[in-house]
């Protein structure tokens, strides 16, 4: 597999589960003892989301790139807001409720397969 193939799967991944409540507590039932959103956020930042790279822009279209860059501003707008908190404490913020629907418009623009 090459390595802009492992970048959409891995990144598809992460911006799936960013979409959706059921998705992040599908998760959390899968490994318990992570901070689903903690690590959503450091996978997000330390791992994934690198536009400034060829390799990275290369591996998507230009839509999808600017979808990410939305979701990317979402997300930088609300790390402070995150930090400790449990996945059960976001339901109902209504500072979240812009993430999961930045995540929707970018999965919608990204390939469903490698």
């Amino acid at each position: 597999m090459s390595l802009q193939t492992n970048l959409r799967t891995t990144l598809r991944g992460i911006v799936l589960t960013l979409s959706s409540v059921d998705e992040m507590l599908d998760y959390s039932r899968v490994i318990p003892s992570v901070n689903v959103i903690g690590e959503l956020y450091c996978q997000w930042f330390d791992d994934i989301y690198f536009p400034e790279h060829e390799q990275f822009r290369s591996a998507f279209s230009p839509e999808a790139l600017a979808a990410l860059a939305e979701l990317n501003e979402r997300l930088l707008a609300t790390a402070n807001l995150v930090d400790g908190l449990e996945l059960y404490d976001l339901i109902g913020k209504q500072w979240w409720a812009p993430i999961p629907l930045a995540a929707q418009r970018a999965l919608s623009l990204l390939p469903n397969s490698p």
